[in-house]
């Protein structure tokens, strides 16, 4: 059975953005995300108190997957594919996230919630982020969600890139992974 192992931020749901917006109005700014150089770590535009974000423990309530990626993940499902959700959290949101996982995708087989993410066992894994996608072990099929959110560590793994879900579907579905 082919098992896809699916990061949660900015894959399923874009929180960078709602940071942002948290940050500016706790620190009273306007900054847009071009004035923030999409820096994926928004501490170092606003201070460590932007982390404060990640702290909230309704953080996914009211929150919605991002556009087709439920009728895509849906579809898998029904072709086969045994899904789960491989994400790190920060102290404080844990509950929250596994709530709005467990809400959105009832048919998922796994939630490991970890910052080291080469533990979970998988065929297929798709993140946006360069470190986890290069941390995962040989012989796993690794598909990077693109943003346009800086990264900390250069992508040093064969890859595949998407830019959307209906991009993704289409590699697994169409034959192509």
């Amino acid at each position: 059975m082919k098992t896809l192992a699916i990061d949660v931020d900015e894959c399923c749901l874009k929180m960078w953005p709602l940071w942002l917006q948290y940050c500016n109005d706790r620190f009273l700014k306007s900054v847009s995300e071009e004035d923030a150089r999409y820096n994926y770590n928004l501490c170092e535009l606003f201070g460590e108190q932007a982390i404060d974000f990640w702290g909230k423990n309704d953080l996914y309530t009211d929150r919605v997957p991002s556009e087709n990626c439920l009728e895509v993940l849906t579809n898998l499902v029904n072709n086969g594919w045994e899904i789960g959700f491989v994400t790190y959290c920060k102290k404080g949101h844990f509950e929250s996230k596994c709530d709005w996982i467990n809400k959105w995708f009832p048919f998922r087989s796994f939630i490991n919630v970890t910052k080291e993410k080469n533990g979970t066992r998988c065929t297929h894994f798709i993140d946006d982020r360069n470190k986890y996608l290069n941390q995962q072990p040989d012989g796993v099929t690794l598909i990077k969600m693109q943003t346009p959110l800086t990264q900390d560590e250069l992508l040093i793994r064969e890859h595949f890139a998407v830019n959307d879900w209906f991009e993704f579907e289409a590699l697994l579905v169409g034959g192509y992974l």
